[in-house]
């Protein structure tokens, strides 16, 4: 794997949240619960796919919203984005 300035931002920062974070040979997995994970995979030419797992349903997500997915908070301390369709904000 080739770990671009991107993907060492995104594991360091993942790190840093108390998030667990797995490297392997063309895979990246952040958990963030038991039952939500986000994985990133490159592929030989070098492009990025990233999935998120959520209660054991895995769905394609768009690269450049992964901080957003991963990092964002509310004043309360709860993480904005809960929900893969639609972005539904929790306790909305």
């Amino acid at each position: 794997m080739n770990i671009t300035p991107f993907l060492a931002r995104l594991i360091s920062s993942s790190v840093n949240c108390g998030y667990s974070v797995y490297v392997s040979e063309n895979k990246i997995r952040v958990k963030i619960s038991n039952d939500e994970s986000v994985i990133i995979e490159q592929s030989l030419q070098g492009e990025l796919y990233c999935f998120i797992s959520r209660h054991g349903v895995v769905s394609s997500f768009n690269k450049q919203m992964i901080y957003d997915y991963l990092f964002e908070y509310d004043e309360y301390g709860i993480r904005v984005y809960s929900d893969v369709k639609g972005f539904s904000k929790e306790g909305v």
